[in-house]
Order: C-alpha cells, then structure tokens, then sequence
C-alpha cells in the first residue's frame, strides 16, 4: 500500500515513534520542500513541514497556500502520528550532517534528530495542527514523465514576468486528442512544444468539443487548456527529472495534481486561457536560413554585449551562405561574421532582441531553421531535425 498522508490509519500511537532513514534521500527530500515552502509565510503554519511515519517509509509534505508537495522516501519505520516540524531549521542541520543515517523520534511535543555523535531537538506545533494539503483531483491523463518533461521544459523561458499580464504568466498545458502540447508567450515573442500522445499514454477524461460551423455537424473533441504558473513548471520540472516511467495528471476546479512513485504535487491554475495565438505564427516564408545553433549563440552573446541594454538590439544581415551580425551601443560596435549560412531568398536585414532570440534557440539542440517573411514580420525558429516538435516566434525590433 502506498504511503500516505490522505488516509492515516487508525492504530494506538506509541509513546515515542523512531525513523531511520539515509541522510542522502532525506536531504534530497528536504531541499525540494525547501524550495517551495516559505522561509517567512503570512501564515505561520505554513513555515511547517508534516512528518509521518508509515511502514517502511517516511512521507514528508509541505505548502505555501498555492502549492503542495509531498514525498515519500525509504525508512526504517513504522506507523506513527502525523506532526509538525519547523521546515528551515530542520533542513539546514541535515544540510550539513555527514553520518550516513539520521535516527527521527517523534517524543510528545518534540523531534528528536540523531545522526552520528550530533543530537539536537526541535519543538513540534501543537498536536493537532495540520497543513492544508488537498491531492484529490478528477483523473486527466496518464503519460511518461519524460514527455511531459518534453513539452513544459523548451517553453517555460517565454513566460512573461509581469504579473500584469496575468494569463501569460504561466504555461498553457493542452491536451489535444492525439497529442500534447506546451505553450508560452510575454507578447513579444511565442514558445510552442508538442509530441504525440504514446501508446502507453492514457487519456482519463472526456475533452471538450470543439466548435462547429454548421451546428448539425458533429463536434470533434478539441484541446483542454490548463495554463499552469510559472513557479509550478519549474517545480514540476525538477520533479519530473527524477521520477522514471507514468505520471498521472489529475485536475480538479483550478487546481492541477500530479500523482507519480512516491510523489504527490498540486499546484493552482491561471484563471483564463491564450487568446488565439496561432494568428502570429508566420504562414509564409519567403527567407529560410538553416544553421548550426551553437556558432550563432555564441555569436549573439559577444556581439550584444555592445548593445543597448534595454532593447539588446542585434541586427542580423542574411546573404547568400553568410549572416552578419551586428550590435551599437554606448561602449561601442560589435560585428561578426557567420559563414556557411544555408539561406535562401533575397538579402535581407532585421533587428531583433538578441535575448529572444537566443533563448528561442536554447531549445534547439543542433540545427535550427528560421524562416523570415520580411524585416517587419514575426520570425519562426524551428528545430531542423524535427521541425513539428517544436516553434519558436520572435517579433522584431521596431526601427
């Protein structure tokens, strides 16, 4: 049975409860916790971790009112109350211990830590007390890790960071009938990542139908939108990294619940979805490049250091086999020279945000293909291996 903290079962709690568990996996543990739990919360409780023994495991969970966590890890165990330990202390002394195992007893009102010839106790909250913490959710889908890795990870750097912008703070997550798709955007420029649902995937929840012209016809499912926070991919991500094989995507209201070996996560959605952002992705291309990624990048770091820092302005100069770049700024001018340029069209000259345009190609990881519709026009950048994987769309600099 897994363990848990949902369903504590119901046994006479002993008067001291002991865990032993490798210093390795606790601090693994504990640094995830760290990440998300709030050194300083509105709410006091929220500084807390809950700590509860099960039969061969120790399951660890904290919230900061938006996100849960909870982590189960290998223990010498058995089952014992659900308590609260305060999280940043309790992290930071297995942070620096170096015995290979940390001894855990639960004494009335106080945790009891031993590792090695180092001892110390921290005060628990009061019997009683418990977090938040909801992972009950309606079945969405279940997938390799991997794959939602695949789809959340090349996009995530176009989020926008101005909390105005609201929807576009976050990555829009769809769930199409046959594939799986990431979206970002800050206004300026758009990040899209999909791959094909694996046979092994399963889809748990009806989707929405789409809209019909005629309303006799019939409706074919279409995507279900979720656009999930910024924070919560990044969290999400760092999870997916160390979880092998199925996850399982729950959804509930405006909340979204990942369910994988020994890990829960919940995180709250953006209210609202993307407007029709397939509108500013280029139908034409009458300029294509093809390059290598890494030469460009590369070109583009040194270059705009002699930019404008508020625009880090560079403008590309596309020719036959060649693309100059070039930057000006208050330190001076910066040029280069990119030779073996695969292009074809009529020279053509562009500024962009060389930002952008770096980070649009950071998802790239060998050979990408730009295709230009003018010096005005968004521009798309897209992996020349696998060119329907992913999309990247820049718009330029207004000069």
């Amino acid at each position: 049975m897994e363990a848990t903290l949902e369903r504590p079962q119901e046994t006479a709690e002993p008067a001291a409860v002991a865990v032993t568990v490798e210093t390795r996996a606790l601090k693994g543990a504990l640094d995830r916790l760290a990440k998300l739990v709030p050194v300083r919360p509105a709410t006091p409780l929220y500084a807390h971790l809950a700590l509860a023994p099960r039969p061969g495991a120790l399951v660890l969970a904290g919230t900061n009112g938006e996100r849960d966590l909870e982590l189960t890890i290998a223990a010498d165990a058995t089952h014992g109350p659900t308590r609260l330990v305060p999280a940043a202390p309790l992290a930071q002394v297995v942070r620096t211990l170096d015995a290979k195992t940390v001894t855990l007893e639960l004494e009335g009102e106080t945790l009891v830590l031993t590792a090695g010839r180092f001892a110390t106790r921290l005060h628990l909250a009061p019997d009683g007390e418990a977090l938040p913490l909801d992972f009950t959710a309606d079945p969405l889908l279940a997938l390799p890790a991997a794959d939602l890795a695949a789809v959340l990870e090349p996009v995530a750097y176009a989020t926008s960071s101005d909390a105005q912008r609201a929807v576009f703070t976050g990555v829009q997550l769809e769930l199409h009938p046959e594939r799986l798709r990431g979206v970002a955007s800050d206004g300026f420029r758009l990040a899209l990542a999909e791959r094909p649902l694996a046979e092994d995937a399963e889809v748990l929840a009806p989707l929405p139908a789409a809209g019909a012209e005629d309303e006799e016809e019939s409706r074919e499912p279409g995507p279900l939108a979720l656009v999930v926070p910024k924070p919560a991919v990044v969290e999400l991500l760092g999870i997916l990294r160390g979880v092998e094989g199925t996850v399982r995507l729950h959804r509930r209201g405006g909340r979204l619940v990942l369910r994988a070996k020994r890990v829960k996560y919940a995180a709250a959605l953006l209210e609202g979805v993307y407007p029709d952002y397939a509108r500013v992705i280029p139908a034409e291309a009458p300029h294509v490049a093809g390059f290598d990624v890494r030469p460009l990048r590369e070109a583009l770091r040194r270059t705009a250091v002699m930019s404008d820092l508020a625009s880090r302005r560079v403008d590309l100069t596309f020719e036959e086999e060649r693309l100059r770049l070039v930057s000006e700024g208050d330190y001076g001018r910066g040029e280069e020279v990119l030779e073996g340029i695969d292009y074809e069209g009529e020279p053509l000259t562009l500024a962009l945000n060389a930002t952008y345009l770096e980070e649009a190609l950071s998802a790239v990881p060998r050979r990408a293909r730009l295709e230009l519709a003018g010096p005005t026009a968004p521009l798309a950048v897209r992996d020349a291996e696998a060119p329907d994987g992913y999309l990247a769309v820049v718009v330029p600099l207004r000069v």
